[in-house]
């Protein structure tokens, strides 16, 4: 080390070195979590609907964003809300918290079946082509817009853009979509989804 001079730490290794580690501690308890989910949904009986057949399908699937990952998460929590005293006690104490998540997601879900059942592809695919344009414009290099606006729009854009594609989707496989109270009670159409 010279005279008047201070070696930083290479801070920047460290970070990323912590990153990845965590990242692969997580990588390892969320697979443990999915297989002990599996394992636990096999021997439970459902009161609605049989989930020995639907949930080992939903724990293999890769989607995990979208109207699937939705209506998966729908499914998986009120699973668990139906059968509460079979679960931990972290769990117990947030049914309050729970329930509620559950209501939102599932008025979410609500206002993607009334989006796919209202409109046609032509309107979907118009609203990508908004968002697109919305997205350039602002996020352009000639755009006077501070950089924090343009990551927030492009952000922003980019999930609006994911969302009409995956109700493109759904409305191509589909047509239309069942409200959630008919799907919970329909087991064909559930694996239909999901297979």
């Amino acid at each position: 080390m010279m005279f008047g001079t201070k070696t930083k730490p290479n801070t920047t290794t460290n970070f990323q070195r912590t990153v990845f580690q965590s990242l692969s501690k997580f990588g390892g308890l969320f697979s443990l979590w999915i297989h002990t989910f599996a394992f636990y949904f096999k021997l439970s009986d459902m009161s609605k609907i049989s989930f020995n057949s639907i949930v080992p399908l939903l724990t293999k699937q890769e989607h995990s964003d979208g109207a699937l990952g939705l209506l998966r998460e729908i499914i998986v929590l009120q699973a668990k809300l139906d059968n509460i005293d079979e679960q931990d006690f972290y769990f117990q104490k947030g049914k309050d918290n729970h329930i509620s998540h559950l209501e939102s997601m599932k008025m979410e879900y609500a206002q993607m079946v009334e989006t796919v059942n209202s409109n046609n592809v032509d309107y979907l695919l118009k609203q990508i082509k908004e968002s697109e344009s919305k997205m350039n414009e602002i996020c352009s290099r000639e755009s006077k817009h501070p950089v924090f606006v343009k990551v927030s729009v492009h952000a922003n854009s980019i999930s609006q853009i994911k969302y009409f594609q995956d109700l493109i989707q759904f409305k191509a496989r589909f047509g239309t979509l069942k409200p959630l109270d008919e799907l919970m009670k329909d087991e064909n159409a559930l694996m239909e989804i999901f297979s």
